[in-house]
Formats: structure tokens, C-alpha cells, sequence
């Protein structure tokens, strides 16, 4: 299991937790290209990402799947996660889908343009309040 974060004081808190039940890092360059053959990806803060910043770290969540390796990613809808009040722990923390929707469109244009039909290579699941989970296999 590996793990891996921006922050890294949650990648500490975490390595600390975890002990040696897995790896966790905050550099991306330490995760092995076609290494993995699940990567999961969950509260991920579009918000704070323009749409060329999501372009590349779904590229670069893309690169790290083995051939046959699995994506998921959790695209939250502003009902599930809307802005958390002013000095709460969450403050700040938003989630705009769209800007996750374009990136795929853009990078894996003929995977969305098939939904909403299954497809071998991916899927959409309906979720909690409007978020979905895209599900991407990669096949090539």
C-alpha cells in the first residue's frame, strides 16, 4: 500500500499511524510510473486547481497505472461538500466538478463522449448528492 499527499505534515501524520503497513510520500517523483494497479483518488479541492493544474495531475494519476491498472475518482458535487464556515477545520475546502469533468473530456475525450453507456475502458456511478465516481481501466 502507498500512499501519497501534498501536505507534508499529513504525510507524516500518516507515516506515523501507519508505521510500516504502507509507504506514504509527499513527492510525486517517488511513486514508480506504471506501478500501480489501483490508484484511488478522493478529496481531491478542484477549487483550488485551475483547469491546466487538473489536466496535469490527471496525467500524471493516468501514468502511474499499470497496463490493466485501475482509476477511481471521486468527483464531489457542491451539495455533498459545500463551503465549510469560518474558522471551522475545513474552512476553505470546495469542490467544483466541472473543472474535473473538463479535464477528462480533454484527456479522454472518447471514454465521456460513449457515457452514458458502460464502456470497457470506464464507467460513471451515480454517488452521494450528485457526485459520481469515474471509474477509468487502462486498456492500451
Amino acid at each position: 500500500v502507498v500512499g501519497y499527499d501534498l501536505d507534508p505534515f499529513v504525510v507524516q501524520r500518516a507515516q506515523q499511524r501507519l508505521r510500516h503497513r504502507a509507504q506514504v510520500f509527499s513527492e510525486y517523483g517517488a511513486l514508480p510510473a506504471e506501478g500501480f494497479d489501483l490508484v484511488l483518488a478522493n478529496n481531491l479541492l478542484y477549487k483550488d486547481m485551475s483547469p491546466a493544474d487538473f489536466v496535469k495531475l490527471l496525467e500524471q494519476l493516468l501514468k502511474l497505472l499499470r497496463r490493466g491498472g485501475i482509476l477511481e475518482l471521486m468527483v464531489y458535487s457542491q451539495q455533498v461538500r459545500p463551503l465549510c464556515p469560518t474558522g471551522n477545520w475545513c474552512e476553505g475546502f470546495q469542490f467544483n466538478a466541472s473543472i474535473a469533468w473538463q479535464s477528462i473530456r480533454e484527456l479522454l475525450p472518447t471514454v465521456l463522449s460513449l457515457q452514458p453507456e458502460r464502456v470497457c475502458s470506464a464507467v460513471t456511478v451515480p454517488s452521494v448528492q450528485g457526485s459520481t465516481l469515474f471509474v477509468y481501466k487502462r486498456i492500451d
